[in-house]
């Protein structure tokens, strides 16, 4: 039984120890990606180039900013013009709350491992 236990230990400390690497590759890849297309896009936008930036987004992958800008800039270039600029500012906050979610689900991805092995792990210790 204390084989089976030591074990069961060794491989959630595996899975621990994969989890957080991938985890920690994933989020140095996506603050690069925010960072690079953070002064890319502030420099198009000063520009009032509205339709590049979007372009810009569409070309960051991971990167979770430009996924959110994205969305409320596609919001923004469809609404404006045919609709008060109320509804327009309603629909761009809705639409970046919704990449905003996804982003965080994105983000949250694998972490359900590591909260069942931290809630596992103190009865393996008994």
């Amino acid at each position: 039984m204390s084989k089976l236990i030591l074990v069961g230990s060794g491989l959630a400390t595996l899975i621990t120890w994969l989890v957080i690497i991938n985890r920690r590759t994933y989020f140095h890849k996506v603050i690069v990606k925010n960072r690079e297309f953070a002064s890319r896009a502030a420099k198009l936008l000063k520009l009032g180039a509205v339709a590049d930036c979007t372009k810009l987004a569409s070309k960051f992958g991971p990167s979770h900013l430009a996924a959110i800008m994205e969305a409320g800039l596609n919001a923004m270039q469809t609404s404006l013009g045919r609709e008060p600029n109320t509804d327009v500012i309603n629909k761009v906050e809705r639409a970046m709350d919704r990449a905003k979610q996804l982003a965080l689900a994105k983000l949250r991805g694998r972490l359900v491992y590591l909260e069942t092995i931290g809630a596992i792990s103190p009865i393996l210790a008994l």
